[in-house]
């Protein structure tokens, strides 16, 4: 990261990856050997026997949420965890978390049966030629050159990844289901020099998890040091009542 340690705090810039939507996002920049924020004895129990690295990481994460919801309005800050990994949130707010190379970030808002937000963040580097291969689908490779990723174009190729994991965890609390990375694609890509943007995802095939929303989806980036972090906000077009 070429951006200076800090402990969780109001990212306001990063509330525009997410508009039409009084969300509210908490970031945070730590080093290894630093403090790992304490947790209560369930949360704690969840990472017993991971490492210092993925307890602290979990822990600010943790720690970013609760500060995302407290901001947003909400008089719970805990979130707990599903036997899956994925976070639970109070009841009536929705959210997201994420975390790359010591930076952790955190989106909240008040929950809506009719559409659901994603964050990620990942390493400009994030992704080399084996990665491509495994999460870029043929076009999305092409775009960016070919089937090897020029050291020069990883940061757009990490954009089109993070834009897909933020979906991925955008649509999950809906369909509790995930999707191949080849089942979506971004159709509208990221130029060379740029460090924020908004690309366009579209379904790249026909799923009933992707029935489930209206298609194309926005996904806005933003580029924080060394970090690229994505929002995506999904719309259901059938809504639970």
């Amino acid at each position: 990261m070429v951006v200076a340690s800090h402990a969780p705090e109001r990212n306001r810039a990063l509330d525009r990856l997410f508009p039409n939507v009084d969300a509210v996002v908490v970031d945070a920049v730590h080093h290894d050997g630093g403090p790992i924020p304490p947790l209560d004895v369930e949360l704690a129990a969840s990472v017993d026997g991971a490492t210092d690295a993925r307890r602290r990481e979990f822990a600010i994460g943790r720690r970013c949420a609760a500060i995302a919801l407290a901001a947003a309005g909400s008089t719970d800050t805990r979130v707990d965890r599903h036997v899956d990994r994925s976070p639970i949130w109070p009841a009536g707010w929705t959210g997201s978390i994420a975390h790359s190379s010591g930076y952790v970030v955190a989106v909240a808002a008040r929950r809506s049966d009719g559409w659901g937000i994603g964050i990620d963040a990942e390493h400009i580097d994030a992704v080399d030629d084996d990665v491509a291969r495994e999460v870029l689908t043929p076009n999305e490779l092409a775009e960016l050159g070919g089937s090897s990723v020029a050291l020069g174009r990883r940061r757009e190729a990490t954009v089109v990844f993070a834009a897909k994991e933020a979906f991925f965890k955008a649509q999950y609390p809906f369909t509790g289901r995930w999707v191949n990375f080849s089942d979506v694609e971004l159709v509208q890509h990221v130029a060379a020099g740029e460090r924020s943007g908004v690309a366009t995802l579209r379904a790249g095939a026909a799923t009933a998890v992707l029935g489930e929303f209206d298609w194309p989806i926005e996904a806005r980036w933003t580029l924080l040091g060394e970090v690229v972090v994505v929002g995506v906000k999904v719309a259901r077009t059938v809504v639970d009542h």
